[in-house]
This record gives C-alpha cells, sequence and structure tokens, in this order.
C-alpha cells in the first residue's frame, strides 16, 4: 500500500525515548512516503531520527526528520502536529527554513520533510570556536540574532511559537535559517516540556 503523505502549500519549492528505527530499517536507497530517496543518517536525538535524501521530484536535498513513535503516539499530539506543520509549510521567510510536508511511512513511521540546511549549525560552530579559545565578533552575533528575531517574528505573525530556540536549531551561513519549525512546538502543545525528557539541554 502506498503510504500516505499530507502536502502542504511548497512541496515542490528551490530523549523521553530512543528515536525510532531509522538508521537500521531506512538504509540508503529507500523512499520514504512515494517520494524522497534516503542518502545517509545524520543523527538521532530526542524527537527522533534525522536523515538526508533527495526528493525525486525535484532533485533537491531534503532533511527527513522520522519522528519518535513515543512523542506522537496520541491522537491530540498527532492532531497538534499536523496544525504546527501546516502552519510551518505556509510561512515564506528567507530566515525560516522550508517544511515541506508530512506523513507515514509504510512501517508506521511518522516523517516530516523540511528543506536541507548545509554546513554546520551555530551550535557547532560555537563549540568549535570555543575549543580553540576564539569567540565570535559582537557584530556577526548581533547579525546573527537579529535574523533569528526576524524568523520568529515572521513566525509569531502567523499565530504559532517555534517552543525551542536554541544554537543547534540555526544556522548561520551562507544565510541565517532558523529550522525545527512545528515540531517542537506540538511538542509541547501535546505533552509539555516534560515530555522532552531532562536529558536534552536547551529545550
Amino acid at each position: 500500500m502506498t503510504p500516505r503523505v499530507v502536502r502542504y502549500f511548497r512541496t515542490s519549492m528551490p530523549q523521553p525515548a530512543a528515536a525510532p528505527p531509522a538508521t537500521s530499517t531506512l538504509s540508503p536507497g529507500h523512499v520514504v512516503g512515494a517520494r524522497f530517496e534516503v542518502e545517509h543518517a545524520v543523527r538521532d536525538d530526542t524527537l527522533g531520527s534525522l536523515l538526508r535524501a533527495k526528493d525525486q521530484k525535484t532533485k533537491r536535498a531534503i532533511a527527513l526528520r522520522i519522528l519518535s513513535p513515543v512523542l506522537f503516539a496520541k491522537p491530540e499530539a498527532i492532531e497538534a502536529l499536523r496544525n504546527e506543520l501546516k502552519t510551518a509549510a505556509a510561512l515564506m521567510h528567507k530566515n525560516v527554513c522550508s517544511t515541506f510536508g508530512t506523513g507515514v511511512e509504510k512501517s508506521g513511521a511518522r516523517f516530516v520533510a523540511t528543506e536541507w540546511l548545509e554546513g554546520p549549525s551555530l551550535a557547532d560552530l560555537v563549540a568549535s570556536k570555543t575549543g580553540v579559545g576564539a569567540a565570535r565578533s559582537f557584530a556577526e552575533s548581533a547579525a546573527i540574532v537579529g535574523q533569528v528575531a526576524e524568523a520568529l517574528a515572521a513566525i509569531h505573525q502567523k499565530g504559532a511559537v517555534h517552543g525551542a530556540v536554541r544554537p543547534a536549531v540555526v544556522w548561520p551561513a551562507p544565510k541565517v535559517k532558523l529550522a525545527e519549525i512545528g515540531v517542537t512546538a506540538a511538542v509541547l502543545k501535546a505533552g509539555g516540556a516534560a515530555a522532552f525528557g531532562a536529558s536534552e539541554a536547551g529545550y
């Protein structure tokens, strides 16, 4: 049976628990949602597993988030996720990571497809500069904070919130982008901050 994919407005645009079995069952070449071909696993975290995939229609790189089934086990959590991602998909802003759609894999795993962001996150850059005793300039830091604020303003204008802004979801180059729109807010709506567990620093 072909898995159902919920597409929103721009699908063709230029740990309380362990993550779901993404890296073990979704190997390179596996096609998710009859469209997204897995290239490789990136990491596992509280929200689930993150994969890099290729959109077979547009040929562009896609960030494919396989969500933890524990976080979205209840109907109210799934409904919150759909509503938040619908809002996220409607956002068109230069500093917001684009959301393309969500669906359910034939294995039952729930996934979200978003824009792939190249390069290290702000958290990675801060860690690497801290390690060598270097620091970002005031002007550079102010520019990043200002553009993150612009992204948040765009989100708030849609009546939504991010819910977990931190260096790990900010990509500073080549253009500042705020990622993880919708998913975290859905978790917070459905289960509150305790849903993430105490192990996830920054939430």
